[in-house]
Order: structure tokens, then C-alpha cells, then sequence
């Protein structure tokens, strides 16, 4: 299967002429668009800790990030709209780190916020669940032997999803104990069980965890998770027999659906792969590099409308558009902080009233980014919360 290397989109030639004057080869993918280097506004969100989720909560955003932050939707431009959340864990104060964070809804059931703990005092872990937000966040420990191990003790939750296109489905990675033959398992639920999910085993004994899934609305799910690719529905998902050829030690990290059949999966070493038909065969894979020589490593994907956003480690974000023929471009950076971020993937409000949707960008150490998207057209200039 034959790679290429992926170019810049034809950008105005005053910003092809700074971004490549003093440069001993040519960066491909790379240029400025000095109109808008503007600062962005601060929103008090701390900036420098890995960001775990941002969820949609009726007219709130809540954000987890070690603590817990909310703030109004709408608030687009206005300084200091987040608020510090204060939590109690089974009606007791204690100090948590919380990261993993998702909203799920049962089927005609009531959405739930869950999240995925580390207890500082005693270094113990624990899957939660809020009926609401408020101030404090009235927490709950999930109790199902699924997420404890043989002794009773809550074992560590290192993924939560709920796959855009199905939110009535969750999903939850747990790791086993930590060490060289640690394995990682994945849990779902479709339904409450006296208020908590009823979880069945998905996948046992992963030598990593899972990365990032995708569904298709009409009961079939992918995920990835290192060198593999899982298929399947509900109860059966299992290795795909028919997944991208990699090369190397390149490793699977995103996987997106977009209808009516098409399967994209992004890599570790820079490729991109498309599938036309759901995953039953691949067509010609992508290349995307810095130069020549430089790989980027990408990460997860979204998509809005026929616009597809690219995550990677160090290198911002780049952007496909959703065609036949599938190309791929870095586009002029409105917010160049952006550009040097580890970006690990993106979540699309799809709540939001209009026809824009708002989009976050998921970093690890680089902050929250936030911008509005059109369905079709490009995201335009990102906001750092």
C-alpha cells in the first residue's frame, strides 16, 4: 500500500513567504496568518494541566482537570466565567483527582455524569456518579464487582465513552494492577441498574488500553487500542480480520465513523488510513509529515458535517475534508499557541442552537481551546478557556 506525502493548502503568498523565509527546506503544512495573532482572552481555566473532558450539562460546560470547573454556554467572550466546583464523594469531603469524565443517557432514562477518581489520601480509585450538577457535585461510588478487583477495591478507570453517535451506550476502561503484565478491560452499558450501569465485559485481558471508539448509530461499534482494531456490535466486538496494514511499531490512535460507510483510523507515526466500506477493505493510506523526514504523530479525530479535525502529539491539528478523494491540510493558525499543542482529540457540543457548533480541543498540558465550527467550512479562530 503505497503512502504520500500530504502539502499545504495554496494559502495567500504574503503568509507562504513569512512562514517559509529563513528556512533551510520547505515545510510543508505549516504557514501564518498574522491578521489574527491576536491574544486570546483569558477565561481563568487553568491552562497548564491535562484536560480529561468537557461535557455538555443542560447550559453548562463542565470540565474535569484534576478538579472541577463549569461555566455557563453562551459565555463566549466574557472573562472569568469559570467556576470552580467543589465535590463530595459518598456525602464525604475528600481529595480526588477526577479526569476521565462523560455524560451518558440510558435509553429513555435520565443522563448521569460520570467520572473516574484517584483518592490522594489512600491511592485508591474509584468509578463516580452525579444525578446533577451543583455546587458541590454530590458524588457516588459505583460498587459493581465489574469495576473492583478480587479484594473489593475500586480499580483504576483510565477511559470513558459515549460515542457520538449513540450516547445511550457507555463505555469504561479499567486497568488491572499496575505493573509489566498490567492488561486493561472494557466495560458497557445500555441500561441502569438500581441507579448504576449494568455492565457487561466487552473486551478482557488487553495488553493496552483503548484509545478511542466509534459507532455508526445502528449498533456497530469500532475501537482502537494499540496495534489493534476491534469490530463489532454490542456483546461481540472482537480483533477486526480485515484491519490497516501499519508498518513499524506505528500504533492505531484514533478511529472515526462518518456515514453512509466510511472508517477512518489515524496512527502514531503519521499515517492516516481510509476505509470506504466500513472497514472491510482499505484504500490508499495517507502520509502526513512536517517534512520529508518528520512524521506527526497523530491522535483522536471528529468530525462536523464534511469537516474532519486531526489531533496530534505536538503539532496541533490538521484538517480533511470529507470527499471522495481525501486530502489532508494544516490550516493558516489563527491562535498560534495552538499550533505547539498535544492535541489527544476533539468534542463537538452538538447542542449548540444554529447551525455552528462548538468544538474543543482535548490537550494534555496545553489547555482547553474552544472555536465554532460550521458543518462543511473550517473552524475559525480558537479560544484558549
Amino acid at each position: 500500500m503505497r503512502r504520500r506525502g500530504i502539502g499545504i493548502a495554496p494559502p495567500i503568498a504574503a503568509a507562504l513567504a513569512f512562514a517559509l523565509s529563513g528556512c533551510q527546506q520547505p515545510v510543508t503544512g505549516i504557514f501564518h496568518h498574522l491578521a489574527q495573532q491576536k491574544p486570546p482572552i483569558d477565561r481563568n481555566l487553568p491552562n497548564d494541566l491535562a484536560i480529561g473532558a468537557v461535557v455538555r450539562w443542560d447550559d453548562r460546560y463542565v470540565v474535569a482537570a484534576g478538579k472541577m470547573w463549569s461555566r455557563p454556554v453562551g459565555t463566549a467572550d466574557a472573562p472569568g466565567t469559570w467556576t470552580l466546583l467543589t465535590s463530595t464523594y459518598d456525602g464525604q469531603s475528600m481529595n480526588a483527582v477526577l479526569l476521565p469524565l462523560v455524560r451518558w443517557r440510558p435509553a429513555d432514562d435520565v443522563p448521569s455524569l460520570l467520572a473516574g477518581a484517584l483518592f490522594v489520601n489512600d491511592e485508591s480509585f474509584a468509578l463516580l456518579r452525579a444525578a446533577d450538577v451543583k455546587d458541590p457535585i454530590a458524588w457516588s461510588s459505583i460498587r459493581d464487582p465489574a469495576v473492583r478487583d478480587s479484594a473489593g477495591r475500586g480499580r483504576e478507570v483510565v477511559g470513558l465513552f459515549t460515542p457520538d453517535a449513540d450516547e445511550s451506550v457507555l463505555f469504561v476502561v479499567v486497568g488491572g494492577a499496575r505493573g509489566a503484565d498490567r492488561t486493561y478491560t472494557l466495560l458497557s452499558a445500555v441500561r441502569r441498574a438500581s441507579g448504576a450501569p449494568d455492565f457487561t465485559v466487552e473486551l478482557a485481558d488487553l495488553p493496552g488500553p483503548i484509545d478511542a471508539v466509534a459507532a455508526d448509530g445502528d449498533g456497530a461499534y469500532w475501537a482502537v487500542a494499540g496495534t489493534d482494531l476491534y469490530a463489532g456490535a454490542l456483546g461481540s466486538l472482537a480483533k477486526s480480520a480485515t484491519p490497516p496494514a501499519r508498518s513499524g511499531s506505528e500504533k492505531f490512535r484514533g478511529v472515526l465513523y462518518a456515514p453512509p460507510n466510511r472508517l477512518l483510523v489515524s496512527g502514531s507515526t503519521g499515517t492516516l488510513w481510509h476505509s470506504p466500506n466500513r472497514g472491510d477493505t482499505w484504500g490508499q493510506s495517507l502520509r502526513i509529515a512536517v517534512t520529508d523526514q518528520a512524521e506527526v504523530p497523530l491522535a483522536g479525530m471528529a468530525a462536523v458535517g464534511a469537516t474532519m479535525l486531526i489531533g496530534t502529539d505536538g503539532f496541533g491539528y490538521y484538517t480533511a475534508a470529507l470527499t471522495d478523494d481525501l486530502s489532508v491540510s494544516r490550516l493558516p493558525i489563527t491562535t498560534e499557541a495552538i499550533y505547539r499543542s498535544s492535541i489527544r482529540g476533539f468534542q463537538v457540543d452538538r447542542d449548540t442552537a444554529g447551525r455552528t457548533h462548538t468544538v474543543f480541543a482535548i490537550t494534555t498540558g496545553d489547555g482547553l481551546w474552544t472555536t465554532t465550527v460550521t458543518p462543511g467550512e473550517l473552524p475559525d479562530r480558537w479560544q484558549l478557556e
